[in-house]
Order: structure tokens, then sequence, then C-alpha cells
């Protein structure tokens, strides 16, 4: 009955950083108590101190006992150190974590390249068509002109515009 360890499972959920898990002072204290084989004396110092503090309850309407069967007492354990795993602090990140924080950065700076060039590839596709364009509307204006020359002669109905301007005086 008292031979075999108690299997005691945390689960926490971490909403915030990756990797990291806040513990409180006091957890870290009994878990260091435990990794120095100091929790037997906590534990008995904890029950003194809460019996203590509690007061007595009544005792409950007294029942026939039932009959007494001859139990020997667990033996008591040796005393035990346990192994547990190093505590990461939020001042020392795991190396997991500088590991896909390098990646990440590494990813970051790809993805930052590759955006810088593709602007740089855009503006210059830009350029070219805004000079292309420039070019095409300065020779299609000399086509105009030539395959349009003006009148070389300005006298042409000279009277008749006359007319219409005293007409409209």
């Amino acid at each position: 009955m008292g031979a075999s360890q108690s299997a005691r499972t945390v689960t926490v959920v971490n909403d915030e950083t990756t990797g990291v898990i806040h513990i409180s002072d006091s957890v870290v204290r009994r878990l260091k108590g435990e990794i120095n084989g100091e929790p037997q004396q906590q534990q008995q110092q904890q029950q003194q101190q809460r019996q203590e503090a509690k007061p007595e309850p009544s005792p409950p309407p007294q029942q026939p006992p039932p009959p007494a069967e001859s139990v020997p007492a667990p033996a008591p354990a040796p005393n035990q150190v346990w192994q547990r795993p190093i505590i990461q602090y939020i001042e020392e990140p795991s190396i997991s974590a500088l590991r896909v924080k390098a990646e990440k950065e590494e990813e970051m700076k790809t993805l930052d390249d590759y955006w810088k060039d593709r602007l740089q590839k855009q503006e210059e596709s830009f350029m070219k068509n805004a000079q292309l364009t420039e070019g095409e509307i300065i020779k299609n204006a000399n086509l105009v002109t030539s395959l349009f020359k003006p009148a070389v002669n300005k006298e042409l109905c000279r009277d008749s515009q006359l007319a219409v301007q005293q007409c409209y005086e």
C-alpha cells in the first residue's frame, strides 16, 4: 500500500511566450526542497501549522467501529533524492527557443530580401515603361507635324475675312 510512489502530473496552459512557463516563488522553493531531499521535513512542518491553525471540529456521532484487522504499518521509505529537470527562468531562454528564434530571424531576413528585390524590379519596370511612353509620344508628335504642314500663305481669302470682321463690329 505505502510502497508505491505517487505519480503527480501537472498540466500547464501557456497563453504567452512559447517555451516559457511562469511559476511562483513558492513553487520554486518546493521544487528546490524536493531536489535537496527536504520534502518530508517541510510536509511535517506544514501539517503541524495547519493543525495549529484549524480548530478541532466537533466529533461526529459515534458509530460502532468496524472489526479491527491487523494491518502492519508500512515501513518508512528511505530518504530519496529526487532528480528534477533544470528550471528555466524567463531571463534564460532554452536552447530550442534560441534555435527557433534564429530560424525565424533568418526566415524574416529572407522574406525581407525577397520583397526588396521584387520592389526594385517593379520600380525598374515602371521606369522603362515611362521612358518608352515618353519616347513614343515624342515620335508620334513628330510624325503628326510632318504629315500636316502649316499653310505657308496666310493671305487666303483676305477679303472674306475682313468682311466677317466688319459684320461683327
